[in-house]
């Protein structure tokens, strides 16, 4: 009867633990500024590359997105999660772009998903980007896309990758904090001073 009853408990134990993963990134995080590691140089082996992945002007490119913040809304259930990627700008005015998350995973505390993005000139003059995320989460919680991962950005349709960015996000509020206007993105604060 103890060998049943200790086999009992271990599955409950392990059960608990199971459901506990299935909504532990439910909730919104965000991040301050991206950086580059490794920011590309203005030669022609990297123009040529970018030029192929649709974009131009590498450097450049890199010092656009420093002026952003990125905010992540997800709901977390089982290995699939989905919500929504929104973009601010860190000074100044300017409707930045929020997209739908598409085909995210979450396994062995690795963050998975893509989304595309239509920057207009208010915001950032580069039309429709592709980007590609691989975030570890931490064990204080901060989904981590700078050391243990990377924010890849191509343009739709091309293979190669024009620039990775870093970035850190912390959570911000819980998953029970969040309202109905977190999970749309028609009128949400498009700016960090606001």
């Amino acid at each position: 009867m103890a060998r049943k009853g200790g086999m009992l408990a271990l599955t409950l134990g392990a059960a608990v633990v199971a459901c506990e993963d299935t909504h532990v990134l439910s909730g919104s995080y965000r991040s301050d500024a991206f950086w580059v590691a490794d920011a590309p140089t203005p030669d022609a082996e990297d123009n040529d590359a970018t030029a192929e992945a649709g974009l131009s002007n590498s450097p450049s490119l890199a010092l656009a997105f420093q002026d952003l913040s990125l905010e992540l809304v997800l709901g977390h259930f089982g290995p699939e999660v989905a919500g929504l990627a929104k973009f601010r700008k860190i000074r100044g005015l300017g409707t930045c772009p929020c997209a739908e998350i598409r085909e995210g995973r979450y396994a062995g505390r690795r963050f998975t998903f893509w989304f595309e993005a239509d920057f207009l000139p208010e915001c950032l003059d580069l039309g429709r980007l592709e980007f590609r995320a691989d975030f570890a989460l931490r064990e204080d919680g901060v989904l981590d896309g700078g050391e243990a991962g990377r924010l890849d950005v191509t343009a739709p349709g091309t293979p190669k990758t024009a620039l990775v960015l870093h970035v850190l996000l912390a959570r911000d509020r819980e998953h029970e904090d969040l309202g109905t206007l977190d999970w749309s993105c028609e009128g949400f604060s498009r700016t960090e001073s606001q």
